[in-house]
């Protein structure tokens, strides 16, 4: 996150988390989860180290910059063994822009591995979820309110998913973490 407000950290997060899930979509492709890249988020250690110990051949490291709606993502595909780049682009965009950005820096990614992308494939990469940036902020809002703090932020989380879904109802996965939310409540007691 190369943002000058460090709020927006919620942002490179979910792009994170789109990109990986966008990756695993392709089945020629192995793709490690968020949870175990994100520990790297902000350490120093050299790339080759990262990938010994996630036990992968590439690193796909990006950034971040917005500002107001302006965004500029830099996205760079590594070779975890000699430290060389594979593919490297940026994109300049709007938040408006961000679902067709990470559909379209998962295909380069696929496209830089040779990796075979069926049609299905293509189309799940491409179909976004909501059309409403502000909705799909909220969203992501809501999903790192519970990332940091999981049982505080519960009731933050869905405070921001509420705010989704009145933006853009149709926005299944913004309903789906709400129920989510709503369970965890019940399970800890605070409901």
């Amino acid at each position: 996150n190369y943002s000058e407000d460090e709020k927006d950290a919620y942002l490179s997060d979910g792009f994170t988390e789109l990109i990986i899930a966008n990756l695993a979509k392709i089945k020629d492709l192995r793709v490690i989860s968020r949870t175990s890249v994100m520990q790297y988020e902000n350490t120093t250690k050299p790339l080759k180290e990262i990938g010994a110990e996630l036990g992968v051949a590439n690193i796909l490291e990006g950034s971040i910059h917005r500002v107001g709606d302006n965004i500029r993502i830099v996205g760079q595909l590594i070779d975890a063994k000699t430290d060389k780049h594979l593919w490297a682009e940026t994109y300049d965009g709007t938040v408006a822009d961000m679902f067709t950005i990470q559909a379209e820096v998962a295909t380069q990614i696929a496209e830089a591995k040779k990796a075979k992308i069926s049609t299905e494939e293509k189309t799940r990469i491409a179909a976004i979820h909501t059309k409403n940036p502000d909705a799909y902020e909220a969203y992501v809002r809501g999903e790192e309110a519970v990332a940091l703090a999981p049982v505080g932020g519960i009731q933050s989380g869905i405070e921001f998913l509420e705010r989704a879904i009145k933006l853009d109802p149709e926005f299944a996965e913004a309903w789906a973490q709400l129920g989510l939310m709503h369970y965890r409540l019940y399970w800890f007691g605070l409901d």
